[in-house]
């Protein structure tokens, strides 16, 4: 075993960074992790937190507190832009009797306050540290921050966005490494902006009940109203951009600045009775960003490694992006613990070779979310007319397999490896099973078949859905 403690600064108080703590916490590995901001997580939207997710959440002992501040989902509709009705599906029992852990709807501002204040080692997190330059030696990483202090490690990790410092500093470093094998055919992938977004939360709402999802499509834009506890509303508006245009780069606060953007949308029936007028007006935050979509292909380079949206950026679709960055850290973290408890020194040569293994172990599961992401994206804003027929068709005939097999818990799904499973929470099944929930065991029965025909689908809407040049950041 190592004479000392491997040091992994991590960048960022994300999903993803507050979760790999987490996983170090309970091991012999050292960390810092630095944050940019201040110590109030005060931002965010609504988020789901999906089986796969929610078993990680479990073993570190923070799923239980998480239910508390959740709403679980009991429904979900889908519904044309005039109101009508596709489909309502009663969910509690698709991913609770597979799995034992439901859809939970959540604020992210709730979900970081929970995995910060209930970290054991929290004296590790130091706010206000914006980096600014990462340097790596064969015997080191040095992080510097804007406030001119520097901290030294093994490893540092990039938990740290989309637009993540340490991504951009590990090609540098690439870069400069260019003659390595492993980096010859490296190249960065661009962002691209197919999409703009606008995330609300409002305040309740006559008509939207608490634990439903209302999903609304229409040509060119979708739209997902999610209800928390307490009957909060959290929307999510997805706009698709023309081809010839490009998007705002600028994140936009406040009704007033984004009322003229989302005037076309006033008039749109979330349920019969209920409008989008409606959930605009009892906004209390209302916030447009550009939508990146990006999927590297290089995770880590030396002593570097990224996780989360670093890596893995998708739109809010499908509702596993806190998920998959959960199960990122998860993955992560377990390698590393491998590599803390060898004999062998934490040479830049013998990390470069944990996190290759790491990559090749993980990249692949993340890849195939990141591809069902963007293919929603544009099967939901429908636009044309076969995107609008695969929308009526996968969203009436396979939207309850779809949920279902998101989140499901496979053999393939990460977990912490050093951390017991806990208990299995499916209780025992009743004899007397009702009609609804065989009806869903014989849905399910078919799932190799449908499964089969639902790539199949997505990948002809893939081939004719690639982001568009104009939209590369």
């Amino acid at each position: 075993m190592n004479s000392r403690n491997l040091h992994v600064i991590i960048v960022g108080a994300s999903i993803s960074g507050l979760t790999l703590a987490h996983c170090l916490s309970s091991t012999n590995v050292d960390f810092t992790l630095l944050e940019a901001r201040s110590s109030q997580f005060t931002h965010g939207a609504g988020l789901v937190i999906q089986p796969n997710g929610a078993r990680i959440l479990d073993q570190l002992g923070l799923y239980d507190k998480v239910s508390r501040q959740a709403e679980r989902m009991v429904s979900h509709t889908t519904s044309f832009d005039d109101g009508r009705l596709l489909l309502n599906i009663d969910i509690r029992h698709i991913t609770l009797r597979r799995t034992g852990y439901p859809l939970s709807i959540i604020s992210r501002q709730a979900l970081l306050s929970i995995l910060y204040d209930h970290l054991p080692r929290r004296d590790r997190v130091l706010f206000d540290k914006k980096i600014v330059r990462v340097t790596s030696s064969p015997k080191a990483v040095t992080v510097h921050t804007a406030d001119g202090s520097q901290l030294c490690g093994d490893l540092v990790v990039g938990a740290d966005g989309i637009h993540s410092i340490v991504r951009s500093q590990m090609w540098q470093y690439i870069r400069s490494n260019k003659d390595a094998a492993r980096f010859f055919l490296a190249r960065e992938m661009p962002l691209h902006v197919s999409f703009t977004g606008v995330f609300g939360i409002s305040d309740p709402i006559e008509g939207l009940e608490q634990g439903i999802a209302y999903r609304t499509c229409g040509t060119g834009w979708s739209m997902l109203i999610l209800v928390g506890t307490d009957a909060q509303v959290f929307c999510y508006v997805s706009i698709a951009c023309p081809p010839s245009s490009k998007p705002h780069r600028r994140r936009q606060q406040g009704k007033a600045s984004l009322e003229p953007m989302l005037e076309p949308f006033l008039h749109v029936h979330v349920t019969r009775q209920v409008l989008f007028r409606e959930v605009f007006l009892h906004a209390k935050s209302c916030t447009y960003v550009p939508l990146e979509e990006s999927f590297q292909n290089q995770w880590s380079a030396g002593r570097f490694a990224c996780i989360g949206d670093a890596v893995h950026k998708m739109t809010p679709n499908i509702g596993q992006g806190a998920n998959c960055a959960i199960e990122t850290a998860a993955s992560l973290g377990n390698h590393i613990l491998l590599a803390s408890n060898t004999d062998a020194p934490c040479t830049e040569e013998s990390l470069g070779s944990m996190l290759g293994t790491w990559e090749t172990a993980h990249k692949g599961r993340m890849r195939t979310f990141s591809w069902v992401a963007q293919s929603v994206a544009r099967i939901e804003a429908g636009g044309n007319c076969w995107k609008r027929f695969l929308r009526s068709y996968l969203g009436y005939y396979h939207a309850a397999m779809g949920i279902a097999l998101l989140g499901d818990i496979t053999p393939q799904t990460a977990r912490v490896q050093h951390l017991p499973l806990p208990p299995h929470k499916i209780t025992a099944v009743d004899s007397r099973i009702d009609p609804q929930e065989k009806d869903w065991s014989m849905r399910f029965s078919g799932i190799p078949v449908v499964s089969t025909i639902i790539v199949a689908l997505l990948l002809v809407v893939q081939s004719l859905t690639r982001p568009e040049p104009s939209g590369v950041i």
